[in-house]
């Protein structure tokens, strides 16, 4: 169509989607062909793809994951993917053969091709990738070995991104946790990791990066705490503000970011790392009293390792909000550790789900666990 300047790639769920985002991303590298990288079924309208790179150079829309509100298109120079991943190897002080098992139309994800993509070597995608299938340790094992292999033949590095929920899985199933250790990194970002989570893998030889960052900063670019190379952190009113020429140009609204992303989340520095407290908008009211639900799930995970649980907020007719604790096991003295947890005796509502809904970027999906 005449008049187009970003080309449209919607990506199925499954390995023939990964491919997809793989050749697009070779176009943008090689060709210089701006692209935009989203699922299958995306509302097109906020992509604006008829209209010319805000940026002025060839780039990648991506959406932002929406995981607690709508999600916007976001344009990233090709400039600012390619420091990305030369920052990500500076860190690891070598090259990679990636494990894709996250979506690719999430940072995530698709940082896993790009990083590829440097490396000309492909990485190794999981036939589950992008909701194509449930994440199982036992299917999974066969892809962790793969890429030992691949990194073996072709003397890389092994590395592969998880989110917590991968991880807590995996952890779970003990032939999965020694067969994760054989890998040189393994990234997990998208959420804190536990602290009990954290150090049982670390017992059992995993090489846990963990990681911070979002769309507007290429995926993460504070690794284990300390920003990358070309990244600065600044605390800001609580807030994690970072810096770089590295950062998304904006979004495609024309709202632009100017080297500066501004977070909503709560940070501060422990023993010069940074440490993330929670969302400013993960606080809420609960009979005039102010709680941290983030901070309640937290504090919940440590506690109940076993269990899958997320603490969302509800609103209530007596109180104006409660907190909303989902587990995939049934929980009968939640108050009571609730309130131990808060300090004081507040109303917490306990609900019972198999299937914790979950987006296809691998975090739960809090709006819809609210409203169901």
């Amino acid at each position: 169509m005449a008049g187009v300047h970003f080309s449209l790639v919607e990506v199925s769920p499954g390995v023939a989607g990964v491919f997809q985002a793989i050749e697009a991303v070779h176009a943008l590298f090689e060709e210089q062909t701006s692209c935009a990288i989203v699922p299958t079924g995306t509302d097109l309208a906020a992509l604006r793809l008829e209209e010319p790179s805000l940026s002025g150079e060839p780039s990648l829309i991506v959406l932002t994951s929406g995981t607690t509100g709508n999600s916007r298109a976001v344009e990233i120079p090709f400039s600012a993917l390619a420091q990305s991943a030369e920052s990500a190897a500076l860190y690891m002080q070598q090259m990679a053969v990636w494990l894709t098992a996250l979506p690719v139309t999430s940072m995530g994800g698709l940082n896993t091709i790009i990083r590829s993509a440097f490396t000309g070597i492909e990485p190794v995608i999981w036939d589950g990738v992008g909701g194509a299938m449930k994440f199982e340790p036992e299917n999974f094992v066969p892809f962790i070995k793969a890429v030992k292999t691949a990194s073996l033949k072709t003397n890389l590095a092994s590395a592969v991104s998880l989110v917590p929920t991968q991880l807590f899985r995996l952890a779970l199933d003990e032939s999965a946790l020694t067969e994760l250790a054989e890998l040189d990194f393994v990234l997990v970002g998208g959420g804190g990791i536990t602290q009990s989570l954290k150090a049982e893998c670390i017992n059992a030889g995993v090489k846990i990066v963990s990681t911070y960052g979002a769309t507007e900063t290429v995926g993460g670019c504070v690794f284990n705490g300390a920003p990358l190379d070309g990244y600065e952190i600044n605390i800001v009113d609580d807030l994690v503000h970072i810096k770089s020429e590295n950062l998304a140009w904006g979004y495609r609204d024309g709202e632009s970011i100017d080297g500066n992303w501004k977070s909503k989340d709560r940070g501060e520095f422990t023993d010069g790392k940074l440490q993330i407290l929670g969302r400013s908008d993960s606080i809420i009211k609960v009979a005039g009293v102010a709680i941290d639900i983030q901070a309640l799930e937290t504090q919940l995970q440590s506690q109940l390792p076993n269990q899958n649980i997320v603490v969302v907020a509800i609103a209530d007719s007596q109180y104006g909000n409660v907190p909303l604790v989902v587990s995939n096991i049934e929980i009968p003295n939640i108050a009571d550790i609730s309130h131990k947890i808060l300090n004081q005796a507040l109303p917490v509502r306990f609900k019972l789900m198999s299937q914790i809904p979950m987006l296809q970027n691998g975090k739960p999906d809090r709006i819809s666990i609210a409203n169901n």
